[in-house]
Order: C-alpha cells, then sequence, then structure tokens
C-alpha cells in the first residue's frame, strides 16, 4: 500500500462519495486491480469509530458520576445499579469500589450519541458540522487543560520538596515534555482557523468552531470560580503527600501472566 501512488489529475481525488471510495488509498488499490480494499478500509474506519465510541462513553460517563459524587453535578447521577465497578467517593479520595455502573450517567451519555442522525438530512447537516468541529476543537482544549494541570502538580510537588520517586510512576523527561506539548497544543489552537482572517475567506463557522471554545471554557472556570467562592489552591497547599500514602497504602494487583495464545494479544490492550 505504502508504494501505490495515485495520479494528480485523477477524476476520483476530487469526486466526493462520502464513503471510503474517495481515500486516496482506496482509489490507488482500485487503479491497481485490488477490488477488496475499500470494504477493508470501511472496516478499519467502523471499527476504529466504534472503539473510539466505546472509550469516550466510558470516560465521559464516569468523570459525570464523579462529579455528582462531589457535588458538582446534579445528585441524579450517582445512581447506579448492581452490576460493574464505578467509582466510590471516600473522606478526600475517589476509590474503585464494586457499587455498579452508573447508568443514568450512562443514558445521558449516550443520548447525545443520537445527534449523529443529524448528518442525514441537508438543512440540520451543516448544524451537525458546526457541532463537529467545536468538539474536534475541544480536545485541543482538553489537553491544553491537563497539561497545565500536571504542570502545577509537578511544580507543587518541588515547591513542597516531595521526590517524584515517591511517586508509584513518575514520566522520564519532565517537566520540559509537558511544557513542549503545552505550548504546541496553544498554538495549534490559536491557529486552527486562521484561514479564516485571510482576505477574502471569512467564514462564520470557521471563526466560531475554531475559537468559540476559548471564550466558553473561561467564563465556565470563573465564573464556577465566583458562584462557588472557591480560590485557586496555592502549590505549596496542594493535598500530594495525602494522595501518595493512599496509593501506597492500596497498590495495584499484580497482572496474571498470560499463558497460551493470550500472549499475543496485545493490539486488544
Amino acid at each position: 500500500m505504502v508504494g501505490l501512488v495515485v495520479p494528480s489529475d485523477d477524476p476520483n481525488l476530487l469526486k466526493s462519495t462520502g464513503t471510503a471510495a474517495q481515500s486516496p488509498f482506496v482509489i490507488a488499490a482500485t487503479r491497481a486491480g485490488i477490488k477488496v480494499v475499500p470494504s477493508i478500509i470501511n472496516a478499519v474506519v467502523l471499527t476504529s469509530a466504534w472503539s473510539s465510541g466505546n472509550s469516550s462513553m466510558l470516560g465521559g460517563s464516569r468523570i459525570l458520576y464523579g462529579l455528582a459524587r462531589e457535588g458538582k453535578a446534579p445528585g441524579v447521577f450517582t445512581k447506579t445499579n448492581r452490576f460493574g465497578m464505578c467509582l466510590e467517593v471516600g473522606d478526600r479520595f475517589l476509590l474503585l469500589t464494586n457499587q455498579g455502573i452508573p447508568w443514568i450517567c450512562v443514558a445521558w451519555y449516550g443520548a447525545f450519541i443520537a445527534l449523529a442522525y443529524m448528518s442525514l438530512t441537508q438543512g440540520s447537516n451543516l448544524v451537525f458540522s458546526w457541532l463537529q468541529d467545536v468538539v474536534a476543537v475541544t480536545t485541543l482544549c482538553n489537553w491544553i487543560v491537563i497539561c497545565g494541570v500536571y504542570l502545577r502538580f509537578f511544580y507543587s510537588m518541588k515547591k513542597q520538596s516531595i521526590s517524584r520517586s515517591e511517586l508509584p510512576w513518575a514520566a522520564p523527561l519532565q517537566p520540559y515534555i509537558t511544557w513542549i506539548t503545552f505550548c504546541f497544543f496553544i498554538l495549534l489552537l490559536l491557529t486552527n482557523g486562521y484561514t479564516t482572517f485571510l482576505r477574502g475567506h471569512w467564514s462564520d463557522e470557521t471563526f466560531v468552531s475554531s475559537y468559540f471554545n476559548i471564550p466558553f471554557l473561561v467564563v465556565l472556570y470563573f465564573g464556577f470560580k465566583w458562584i462557588k467562592k472557591t480560590k485557586i489552591v496555592a502549590l505549596e497547599n496542594m493535598p500530594i503527600r495525602p494522595f501518595i500514602q493512599t496509593a501506597n497504602e492500596n497498590p495495584e494487583p499484580l497482572l496474571a501472566p498470560k499463558v497460551g495464545w493470550h500472549r499475543f494479544n496485545i493490539l486488544w490492550e
């Protein structure tokens, strides 16, 4: 597949089909007489989308459940059934207990999946495209926040003279890697919609979808601080030592050694 090429004047490159048939890989394989490739590409796209959806469903519902248990989301989202595992909020820490699945969180999170059907009609497809672009840019904001939180955690440990060797696991080349990633994501966020500032290329959709998240997140963050009357925790006051102690007192069980064909299932882990 790597050695296959497509002529720049191939008409299929500009033909919008909405399927895997317009992929350069598919076009190259079709020109080479390999007819099964479009079906393989479709299968890969479907399974990848399904896997991504499962991951988002798991993470999103658990985050919502944790927020509800901490009083930062409606209490109805704390309801669980009798199946599975979930997070239980202890005195100060989140612990994994056998309390069931937060089914209301899963149902609420899953309800938004139906928005994908908006792409089936011409009018609502535009709205769905806007929403899709906004959500895609939100991923950049998420990683910026993650990097910022880690940097505060890193410098808080340094401020409190806590060695990183006390952590269950410490990433190498820190904080340099995080700083590079942090700045890179900010650069991507700020330049994501640069084309709309070029003469004659203004686009309402591009501008809104690219930069709406910036003021929105600022309003959410400082709005919460103002409503709840909370303050930013100083580096020297962040409760890191108690969490390290909790991790040491509750070590994760060792994984059972893999035998037989299970040793080859690294692609599914």
